[in-house]
């Protein structure tokens, strides 16, 4: 989800990556090899680029700013990120599919 397919996906990322120009990616889309078997889900630049927008992406980072009892003149930054956010993502990612392990791996 959104596309239709790892293969939809794959070309939408391809012509973003490389730097098709929106009216390429409209001109290639357009062109009849395109229509064989599999066709892209999107119809032109536009609505390919509001597909890759609704895609979920990876957890975001936060911040605090701490104040530590030995240091009281030296705010500290800690950086984290949610950890329940960060198994969701990698659920979710069919890069990872059938490859993540539950257990230890000396349990295997």
């Amino acid at each position: 989800w959104p596309y239709e397919s790892k293969e939809d996906w794959e070309l939408c990322y391809w012509l973003s990556m490389e730097g098709v120009s929106q009216g390429g990616i409209n001109r290639f889309r357009k062109l009849k090899w395109v229509y064989h078997l599999h066709p892209p889900s999107w119809k032109d630049a536009a609505s390919m680029y509001d597909q890759a927008k609704m895609m979920p992406g990876p957890p975001s980072w936060r911040s605090n700013t701490i104040i530590l009892k030995e240091a009281p003149n030296e705010p500290q930054t800690l950086y984290w990120c949610d950890p329940v956010e960060c198994v969701h993502f990698l659920f979710q990612n069919p890069d990872f599919d059938g490859g993540i392990a539950y257990a230890p791996s000396w349990v295997y």
